[in-house]
């Protein structure tokens, strides 16, 4: 059964989906939610540009079939995955951010706002010891 806030939250989130842009899809329960109903719209017409955030979304977004298979190779274009080349910063910049999970996730979130993604989502988790992850 799936949980009804996790199901709010992704018709919340799809409301912000406008025709052209590119989209961070996100990972867990709340992004394979969003998929579906993106799928929905993408298949009444909707352009978007998807940007998977880990291969279990991009494998969620392959397994939709037709007209998502072709918001997925959207996704998987040059320019939205340069963005996830973190190599390509120098590493000058890449140890202001800080070479912890946190540090360089607040650096790609940083290369997809300027790839042009207009919602982009940083979550960390702290363990139980209160140190960063």
């Amino acid at each position: 059964m799936t949980d009804p806030a996790v199901e709010s939250a992704a018709a919340s989130a799809l409301e912000l989906i406008r025709d052209g842009m590119r989209v961070g899809l996100g990972t867990g329960h709340g992004a394979v939610a969003f998929l579906a109903r993106l799928a929905d719209r993408v298949r009444n017409g909707l352009r978007v540009v998807g940007v998977p955030t880990s291969e279990a979304t991009a494998a969620e977004a392959r397994s939709l079939g037709g007209y998502q298979q072709r918001a997925f190779d959207l996704v998987s274009s040059p320019g939205t995955r340069k963005a996830f080349d973190l190599a390509g910063e120098p590493a000058a910049v890449r140890d202001r951010y800080g070479r912890t999970q946190f540090g360089q996730c607040c650096l790609l979130a940083r290369r997809l706002a300027e790839a042009g993604v207009p919602v982009v989502n940083v979550h960390y988790c702290r363990t139980p010891t209160g140190s960063w992850m």
